[in-house]
């Protein structure tokens, strides 16, 4: 999804004024528009905020649960963006359904849920016990972050007749459970 600009509504495949932000954005971009100019077949997926255990500590998910796993706060930003996450194992799942189709071209692959950040740190609050150590407005918002960054699924759901299965409550638990058990402490969720 770093492919796409910042729009106050939901990405479609068809947004063709993409403008990244970011320097990963744009080499993706450069990337996709090389692999066009090749003529080949190809379907190209726009992964929207793929979250779930083993993810990067410095990623947003990871970073909340780290803390309150620590006991720690959670210091995050204002909590105003909107997003759409997917639990990995669904995201590996739509990868697969991709790879195995005969669909060519961009296809935005995500839950179809946007939420707030701030609510997803909220969650991963009640989910760690803890959530008097949820802290947003503590870090300020990033230059230049899109407040809404949310796909339209319609490619997913009607030409790969994918959906998601697991809820981000239950995807979110497991996260934090991965990152209590790495880093050794006992409150696990139960």
């Amino acid at each position: 999804c770093a492919e796409y600009p910042t729009l106050d509504r939901p990405t479609t495949e068809a947004d063709e004024a993409l403008n990244p932000s970011t320097l990963y954005g744009r080499s993706k971009l450069a990337l996709l528009n090389h692999l066009r100019g090749l003529g080949i077949s190809h379907a190209w997926a726009r992964i929207f905020h793929a979250y779930g255990p083993g993810e990067g500590p410095r990623r947003f998910v990871p970073q909340v649960a780290r803390a309150l796993a620590e006991g720690q706060p959670a210091r995050c930003s204002s909590g105003r963006q909107l997003r759409d996450l997917m639990d990995v194992r669904d995201m590996g799942r739509a990868i697969a359904s991709l790879a195995a189709s005969d669909l060519s071209g961009a296809i935005n692959l995500g839950s179809g849920e946007p939420v707030r950040l701030g609510d997803v740190a909220r969650l991963l609050g009640q989910i760690a016990g803890r959530g008097d150590l949820v802290r947003l407005g503590a870090l300020p918002d990033r230059p230049g972050e899109a407040e809404i960054l949310i796909p339209d699924l319609t490619r997913q759901t009607r030409e790969l007749g994918f959906r998601p299965r697991i809820r981000l409550g239950d995807g979110l638990r497991d996260a934090y459970d991965h990152w209590a058990r790495a880093l050794g402490t006992t409150e696990l969720h139960t």
